[in-house]
């Protein structure tokens, strides 16, 4: 993988920029096809891609140059976790701190190559796991090299790192790392239960508003570990399989939580899985992607969720209370075939909401200049 790669930053750009040799400039329209960037040719024969920064998002370089614990920094570790690769991948991602961007849970890799065609243009198991540790290890031990680690990881003499560079499987890694944060997160609940105790023996003997207090403090603790947790838990493992596209298991991580529950990351990474497991064109699909992000309205995004959790009802509600006719349209599209298919409604009932229904959809249908797919009052 090249260490040439130039990355720039602007308040909402980052700059890519090439050498002659790292792409194919015959290729360059596959290039455009595939890279979701401005791209340009510069006099001396670079190939520069402007992104859009990842809105609220920070570079992973700027992130571990900050003053961190040591829990947080395995912690940010383990949101690496999402960084996966096959052989079979045409797009090969750049794996370099500048060119990773966390928004909370959520982690994005900007720039990506194409096998021979555009840098990084080929990469093995063995690459990608060396790769993998050294940006594990500086973000561990931020005054290290990223670079200098792909190669020199074995000449660092410290028991971490060593421990990291004795992984021989990215699954390894994974574990080691997950195990390190187990291990500290205990410690620092272990020294947390000491503390409470000696206080719990002092309150005692003190004011009645103290023993309040430790009461409203393990509350608070049970209310974390039962009630948050399992939700951030939950969410991590949802984005996860959002990057990996697989959206029935980002449905499954997260259906067992009412939406209250739920964070706007999270909300928004099962909204569109909902949009790519709905029963939609590709062509539709695309169109109502492009105006969905992590910053789009409460009530939109909760639309989908409960659209593709069967609560049309309620996603009706949320489609007038947004005042957009075609989300009111696809609302009543999906409760007329909920009626039209529900084998124990009574026939008089039934036929009732059908012709309610359908008379719904003809008229949003004109009001929107669309064509009504032939449906019968069954």
């Amino acid at each position: 993988m090249s260490d040439k790669i130039e990355i720039k930053y602007s308040k909402e750009k980052v700059k890519i920029t090439l050498l002659a040799s790292h792409f194919v400039r015959a290729k360059l329209s596959t290039i455009e096809n595939y890279v979701d960037a401005t791209t340009a040719l510069e006099e001396e024969g670079t190939l520069s891609l402007i992104y859009d920064k990842p809105k609220y998002s920070d570079s992973l370089s700027e992130l571990v140059k900050g003053e961190m614990t040591e829990a947080e920094r395995l912690e940010l570790a383990q949101k690496m976790g999402i960084l996966q690769w096959k052989e079979s991948d045409f797009k090969i991602p750049y794996i370099h701190p500048k060119n990773i961007f966390v928004q909370g849970n959520i982690v994005k890799i900007l720039h990506y190559g194409l096998i021979g065609i555009m840098e990084p243009m080929d990469l093995n198991e063995q690459t990608f796991l060396a790769t993998y540790k050294a940006l594990i290890v500086s973000i561990l031990r931020p005054k290290l090299d990223f670079d200098l680690l792909i190669d020199g990881i074995s000449s660092i003499r410290d028991q971490l790192v060593q421990d990291i560079d004795a992984c021989k499987t990215y699954d390894e890694v994974l574990q080691y790392i997950n195990k390190a944060y187990t291990k500290i997160t205990d410690e620092i609940k272990a020294k947390k239960v000491v503390v409470m105790k000696r206080n719990w023996y002092i309150f005692t003997i003190g004011t009645v508003v103290s023993g309040i207090t430790t009461i409203i403090l393990g509350i608070l603790s049970a209310y974390f570990y039962f009630w948050v947790s399992p939700v951030q838990k939950a969410t991590v493992d949802a984005q996860g399989h959002f990057i990996a596209r697989r959206y029935d298991d980002v449905a499954d991580d997260l259906r067992k939580f009412q939406i209250i529950r739920l964070s706007k990351e999270a909300k928004y990474v099962l909204a569109s899985s909902y949009i790519h497991l709905d029963n939609l064109s590709d062509k539709q699909k695309l169109s109502i992607l492009n105006t969905i992000t992590p910053s789009s309205s409460e009530n939109l995004l909760e639309y989908w969720i409960y659209l593709g959790r069967g609560n049309y009802k309620k996603a009706l509600n949320l489609a007038q209370n947004i005042g957009d006719n075609q989300l009111i349209l696809h609302s009543y599209t999906n409760l007329y075939e909920q009626v039209r298919n529900d084998p124990k409604m009574d026939g008089a009932e039934k036929q009732k909401k059908l012709s309610e229904y359908l008379k719904e959809i003809k008229d949003l249908s004109n009001k929107l200049g669309v064509k009504v797919s032939e449906v019968k009052n069954e």
